[in-house]
């Protein structure tokens, strides 16, 4: 797997910073809040080379590597999620902004997903939007698990009050309130069955 190679090639990490060394005198330089800087052997230093040609949205650049005298291209995107999260699950997995702003490519809002958690998500996020329950973050797939874990299920299928009943506690959840039936019936049967806040 590529993703495998490249971090073969990986010489310094701190918490902030995972340093890629490329051939000899070529380093890529991953920063946690997205920043990425190439940078060249001159002499005994590295000095900083332009990584994009054109930087108008870097968020959809691919940076070109060379290991080994091999060409390797990759997104920007893809090679902060994995100089912070590691390899993948599978090669076909796909880069998932947290937050949905593609722009934000720090490490926090970036990760590995499969299409079907991409999508299931996705989906997730559309039907809390129709019932207007709102959530005060994104959704990771870290919480979409733990949510499957639960047994909530969102599918067309489910009747429309058992359907908003599950959006209840994803909101719930989400939000960072206590995740209890008991407590998030008695709030719905309070406040009219919206739980608000402002991520939407």
């Amino acid at each position: 797997m590529l993703e495998k190679e490249i971090l073969k090639q990986v010489i310094h990490r701190t918490e902030n910073m995972v340093v890629f060394e490329l051939d000899s005198d070529v380093r890529i330089e991953v920063y946690h809040d997205g920043t990425v800087v190439k940078s060249k052997k001159v002499g005994k230093s590295f000095m900083p080379i332009p990584l994009y040609e054109n930087d108008t949205d870097k968020a959809f650049h691919f940076v070109r590597l060379r290991s080994n005298g091999q060409e390797i291209t990759i997104g920007r995107a893809r090679l902060i999620t994995l100089a912070f999260h590691g390899v993948p699950e599978s090669e076909f997995c796909c880069i998932r902004f947290i937050d949905g702003n593609y722009k934000n490519q720090s490490a926090d809002n970036v990760e590995f997903a499969t299409y079907r958690q991409q999508f299931c998500i996705l989906d997730l996020i559309s039907k809390l939007k129709k019932y207007q329950i709102n959530i005060n973050r994104g959704i990771s797939v870290q919480d979409y698990v733990e949510l499957e874990k639960q047994g909530l299920v969102f599918f067309n299928s489910l009747s429309e009050d058992k359907l908003q009943d599950n959006l209840v506690k994803v909101a719930s959840y989400i939000n960072g309130d206590v995740f209890n039936i008991e407590a998030i019936e008695e709030y719905r049967a309070d406040s009219g069955g919206i739980l608000t806040s402002n991520i939407f």
